[in-house]
Parts: structure tokens; C-alpha cells; sequence
């Protein structure tokens, strides 16, 4: 007998760059990100939102449910992304250098969750135009909460 929830809304804003914010994240690359955010989200059963990338780093807008831990998932899609991206490796394409370790992490509202959406899927115009919400641009926390 499977044991399902009922109900859930646990939204979620995840950010992560490459080593060393090298800016590397070409169409090719991003695709392969895309891809396998989207394969690991249908296979876990997450709400993906939106996928949001420029050339150094990566945002995410999806919901989780409670049997699967933040950190898991943030491992699962870094990992399998920087597997399938090593192996595009060739004579045209720079060596894959992997992802940064740190990862940002911040939790929204369902009343947020267009907003957030809309942000994440335009990335690349919000950077080119600097209409960044500083907030959902962190990787890391320099200061506490």
C-alpha cells in the first residue's frame, strides 16, 4: 500500500554557478542542464517551475514534496547535469570544470510563485538589462540571516 500526502506547497528557489563563476554555460551546455533538471523532476515527482540560466550559473523554481530533502534534490540535478555535460567534452568544447560546491536555497509562498516563475525564466534578460533581485542571486550567505 503506497503511502501518498494529501497535500503539500513546498516552493523552493534554487541557485547554483560553475566553479569558479566561470562563464561557460553556452546553448549546448544549457540544454543539457535543462534537460536533465526536467528527466530528474518527472522521475521524482517535483513540480518543476521554471529553469533559468546565464552563461556562469543556474536558477530553479520548483516544488519538492516533504519525502525528498532539499540537498538531495540540489545533488541529484548537479550531479547527473555535470556527468552528462563531461561527456561533451571534444576539440570544440573547453573542459567541463564542474559545478561549485555552495548552492543557494530560499523558500517562497504560493502567492509568490508567479513572480518567482517569471523571474527564473528570464534570466538572461534580467542580467542583460541589471533588474536582479539581489536576494535571489545568492549562492552563498556571507552574512547570517
Amino acid at each position: 500500500m503506497s503511502r501518498r500526502m494529501a497535500y503539500w506547497r513546498c516552493h523552493y528557489h534554487l541557485i547554483w554557478s560553475t566553479r569558479e563563476r566561470l562563464p561557460v554555460l553556452d546553448e549546448a551546455r544549457a540544454d543539457v542542464v535543462a534537460r536533465c533538471i526536467k528527466a530528474i523532476s518527472a522521475e521524482d515527482q517535483l513540480k518543476l517551475h521554471a529553469v533559468g540560466m546565464v552563461d556562469d550559473h543556474v536558477h530553479v523554481a520548483v516544488s519538492i514534496p516533504p519525502r525528498h530533502s532539499v540537498a538531495s534534490i540540489v545533488q541529484h540535478f548537479k550531479g547527473s547535469s555535470s556527468h552528462q555535460l563531461g561527456k561533451l567534452q571534444s576539440d570544440t568544447i573547453d573542459r567541463w570544470p564542474g559545478w561549485q560546491a555552495e548552492y543557494g536555497v530560499l523558500t517562497f509562498g504560493q502567492q509568490s510563485l508567479d513572480r518567482i516563475v517569471a523571474y527564473v525564466a528570464n534570466q538572461k534578460s534580467h542580467h542583460e538589462s541589471n533588474t536582479l533581485w539581489n536576494a535571489l542571486e545568492r549562492i552563498r550567505a556571507d552574512v547570517s540571516p
